[in-house]
């Protein structure tokens, strides 16, 4: 049984597989570390929001915008959003010069989206804790819910 016109990925600790057609097997050393989730927004169109993923990778940051699949990289977390905010700005600006407002949205893969996701909710639960900490020093114990 081959894997006919068959694209999954599967990861162990060190390294990400992806299976593409006859048996043929593609691999490389994911080095990706996750850094930060971060929103954006495009000036006139602030409510717009933006997904943005940063990532170290190797020697560089990459700066992903998941809504629209554009990525960048730099030596630092500010050169890399820096050059994200460049490649955005072009890849907006061609879109509206050709009028192709339907086919800019391009979502990026599913486990950008699941890293986003993951360090979105440590950082909540991170404020949570923090804010725990302090309701039990001033010793708070009424909430209000909305």
């Amino acid at each position: 049984m081959g894997f006919e016109k068959c694209y999954f990925l599967f990861i162990t600790k060190s390294m990400a597989y992806i299976a593409i057609e006859e048996n043929e097997v593609l691999q490389w050393r994911s080095k990706m570390k996750p850094l930060k989730a971060l929103k954006g927004y495009i000036k006139n169109l602030a409510h717009f929001e933006l997904h943005i993923l940063l990532t170290q990778e190797d020697d560089v940051v990459v700066a992903r915008c998941l809504d629209f699949s554009v990525s960048s990289h730099g030596d630092n977390e500010k050169d890399a959003l820096a050059s994200l905010s460049e490649s955005l700005t072009d890849y907006l600006n061609y879109a509206i010069e050709k009028e192709a407002f339907n086919e800019i949205i391009d979502p990026d893969e599913e486990r950008f989206w699941e890293i986003y996701r993951k360090l979105e909710w440590q950082k909540g639960w991170m404020t949570f804790q923090k804010m725990a900490k302090y309701l039990k020093k001033e010793n708070i114990r009424e909430f209000a819910y909305a």
